[in-house]
């Protein structure tokens, strides 16, 4: 059908004529559809391939982190945020497999890997070779730590005498001990003899009496 054929703005040449993105074909003529998990974004027969000893034109496959499920694409759909595919020529958003809990990625990743521990988490350290490298579980950051990125990285110490609660994901969440006073995620001062301070906080400490 002539709705699959085109050619470039001001041709000359019924040469020219050649299958529109989205199509493709041995020749002008016999332009076809590209099926799910392919697309073509070019006038033009299509990528050169060999198919034994004979040169085919094909439409290129979805990369890994993409999805294509209808005909005649001219681009291929991203995997959303927080998932991730290593298939290629994946025909539907199925391939889009969710990150392990409480990690997220970047739109079209295409392996686990791409999967990084929100902050207040950190990896647990478990690695299985295989093909995805890296299949680990982020757990919380230990009470008295934080970490405020993403990443796999260790979470770090709270400063000198203040503390914090599990998964906590800012510097600010460590606050002062009971005992200890000063600014949340700053080092604590102790209370001065004759006062005291009962509480977790950034409170100052009462005077005794």
């Amino acid at each position: 059908p002539w709705d699959h054929v085109s050619s470039p703005l001001g041709s000359t040449r019924v040469e020219n004529c050649s299958c529109s993105p989205g199509h493709r074909g041995e020749t002008a003529s016999s332009c076809m559809p590209c099926g799910p998990g392919q697309y073509k974004n070019f006038i033009g027969l299509g990528v050169m391939a060999l198919n034994g000893s004979n040169t085919v034109r094909l439409c290129s496959q979805c990369e890994a982190g993409k999805y294509n499920s209808e005909f005649a694409q001219t681009n291929c759909s991203q995997c959303p945020r927080n998932t991730f595919s290593r298939d290629i020529g994946a025909i539907d958003s199925s391939a889009c497999k969710a990150c392990p809990t409480n990690s997220q990625s970047p739109e079209s990743s295409s392996i686990r890997y791409n999967c990084t521990c929100n902050a207040g988490f950190t990896s647990d350290g478990g690695v299985i070779w295989g093909p995805d490298m890296t299949l680990f579980a982020c757990r919380a950051c230990a009470v008295g730590t934080f970490k405020d990125w993403t990443g796999q990285d260790i979470c770090k110490e709270c400063p000198k005498h203040a503390s914090s609660l599990a998964a906590a994901p800012r510097l600010v969440d460590c606050t002062c001990i009971p005992g200890y006073f000063g600014a949340n995620g700053t080092d604590c001062e102790a209370c001065k003899p004759a006062s005291f301070k009962p509480a977790a906080g950034p409170q100052l400490c009462s005077l005794c009496g």
